[in-house]
């Protein structure tokens, strides 16, 4: 088994953990992997796989759980960087080399959460050109910044009440797919600069602004992704006939359809 750390010569006690199940462990062209030592509930070294086999190449120093693979450039992985800087680092996998491409600290923010890109849950916009990175600004204080890597330059921010993350006001926040919405998870109601937001899934525009909030039925374990038509979608498990029957289920996030959901397998599964 990949996940068993004797495979790879390691004590028993160590495990290999992907990070998340939205978070591909493939690069770009899935000619490589990355699963993480984890030993005593932390997760420590990064281990590369062979892509299709799945085979031991290496082990990298400096690659760190909560980054995200490039959608564009498979020897490309995106962190946070260090001493947690108001920015973006892209780490070189082969080389071992890093490189700044975001640096916001002229623009007043001062630290990067420590819980990593997205809360653990979301991504970036396909072609890595959309970000969205919780910042804490001198002044107005924690922020989910949404950054246009293509023109170096913030579109908007969302102002948070408190640092997010896994049992926060907000759970996990991500880019849609063309990077046309930025989409936050709450468990609670909560409120966004004097803003009443719901609970669950909200959308907002690449400016900040809240503009709507997914259907009760989408819970937490959801994905974005394109529908036949091209467009960008939610879809989700969601309980639509009752608890136990199961249906799968997209909904568009530019609330085109008013709000209503498109079953994926009508008669459930």
């Amino acid at each position: 088994r990949v996940t068993d750390g004797e495979h790879f010569g390691v004590p028993a006690a160590t495990m290999m953990v992907h990070q998340y199940a939205k978070v591909s462990p493939w690069n770009a062209d899935n000619s490589e992997a990355v699963v993480f030592m984890q030993s005593d509930s932390a997760a420590t070294k990064a281990v590369i796989l062979g892509g299709q086999e799945l085979e031991f190449r290496r082990v990298v120093p400096d690659m760190y759980v909560g980054g995200r693979w490039s959608t564009a450039d498979p020897s490309i992985y995106y962190q946070v960087g260090a001493g947690f800087t108001p920015g973006l680092d892209a780490f070189n996998v082969h080389t071992l080399t890093h490189t700044t491409v975001a640096d916001l600290s002229a623009e007043g923010y001062l630290e990067q959460a420590r819980t990593g890109l997205f809360g653990g849950e979301g991504n970036q916009s396909v072609g890595d050109r959309f970000w969205a990175l919780q910042l804490r600004h001198e002044i107005r204080g924690w922020e989910i910044v949404i950054w246009d890597a293509e023109r170096d330059r913030i579109t908007g921010a969302i102002p948070l009440p408190e640092q997010a993350g896994p049992g926060k006001n907000v759970d996990y926040w991500a880019i849609s797919p063309r990077g046309q919405f930025v989409a936050t998870y709450s468990d609670d109601d909560w409120i966004s600069d004097g803003v009443p937001i719901p609970k669950g899934i909200n959308v907002w525009s690449m400016a900040g602004e809240y503009l709507r909030t997914a259907p009760s039925s989408a819970g937490g374990h959801v994905d974005y992704c394109l529908d036949g038509e091209d467009e960008e979608v939610l879809a989700f498990i969601g309980t639509k006939y009752g608890a136990n029957d199961k249906t799968g289920q997209m909904w568009r996030l530019d609330g085109s359809e008013g709000q209503q959901t498109v079953d994926i397998f009508p008669d459930g599964i």
